[in-house]
């Protein structure tokens, strides 16, 4: 299964542009949570990239929309959606040529800016999973907010500037309300022509 979800992602983000990765379903028959993901390298009109802190990349992220989905910073709260955004940076790192797999540390959407070492989720999900590398988080000189691969797929706390190094962020999409999935033109017109069917055959019926 695991390795069906890397190579799913890897083909999903070959075609993606350089900037920004078309956003990527986990699917839920892959195991996933049916949310939206997608990989985002911060550049300027030149095309170069840019440092980015953690508040404009969340503002960044919430400004985005995908099938009438406002985004948010990424969350990552099992071991699986870690491995599949491990697969998910990694095609978006060998598909961009002007990237060069410099930049592999992204945003993610955790802070405990309100209550140091009471780490939370920017979009309210509890924070019952961390993969924190070695020593980390460790505060040191007030760092308040998550960036991902850090070391390996592992993450550090660090602080809202636009730290070099940190150019990419992960926007999450929820999967649409069953209600919003768009419905085939076709589907309303059958079911009018059956309504209408329906009528004509019970008035024969009365007529006979």
């Amino acid at each position: 299964m695991k390795k069906s979800m890397i190579a799913g992602a890897i083909l999903a983000l070959g075609l993606a542009a350089p900037a920004v990765a078309a956003p990527v379903q986990w699917k839920a028959e892959d195991g996933g949570n049916d949310h939206w993901y997608e990989v985002v390298w911060n550049k300027n009109f030149l095309g170069w990239g840019q440092n980015i802190s953690w508040t404009s990349a969340s503002a960044a992220a919430s400004s985005s929309t995908h099938n009438g989905m406002s985004g948010y910073l990424a969350t990552i709260t099992s071991a699986a959606e870690q491995l599949f955004l491990n697969a998910l940076n990694a095609a978006f790192t060998a598909s961009s040529s002007s990237h060069s797999g410099t930049y592999v540390t992204a945003w993610l959407g955790a802070t405990d800016k309100d209550s140091e070492g009471n780490w939370i989720w920017s979009n309210g999900e509890a924070f019952t999973y961390s993969n924190w590398a070695w020593g980390e988080p460790n505060n040191w000189l007030n760092e308040d907010y998550v960036m991902g691969w850090y070391s390996g797929d592992k993450w550090n706390d660090s602080w809202n500037n636009p730290i070099p190094g940190i150019q990419k962020y992960v926007v999450e999409y929820d999967a649409p309300p069953i209600s919003n999935v768009p419905v085939p033109a076709s589907l309303p017109l059958a079911a009018a022509g059956f309504g209408i069917f329906g009528l004509i055959a019970r008035r024969r019926r009365k007529a006979a």
